[in-house]
């Protein structure tokens, strides 16, 4: 049986949209960084410097590289999925 990588990951990213679960992950990444952001704008002598914003992207490529493949690849060894890649 051969299966095609391209179809794989694709029918994984459509799964990850349609439970939601992308959705609600975006959610949580983006929600502590505007609760700083307006934070450090409302309050005076702050300011907003490149580390904060490269603060908030290190949260969003925390959730995107890590918490996500963990979920697909956790579910796929549960349906023994990924022996599939593997025994070519």
């Amino acid at each position: 049986m051969k299966l095609n990588k391209f179809n794989f990951l694709k029918e994984n990213i459509r799964n990850l949209y349609s439970s939601g679960v992308i959705y609600l992950g975006l959610l949580i990444s983006f929600i502590p960084p505007i609760l700083v952001t307006f934070f450090i704008l409302k309050t005076q002598g702050t300011s907003l410097g490149i580390k904060h914003i490269s603060n908030f992207y290190a949260m969003l490529g925390m959730l995107m590289a890590v918490i996500h493949a963990n979920r697909v690849i956790s579910r796929d060894f549960s349906h023994n999925t990924v022996s599939l890649f593997y025994n070519q």
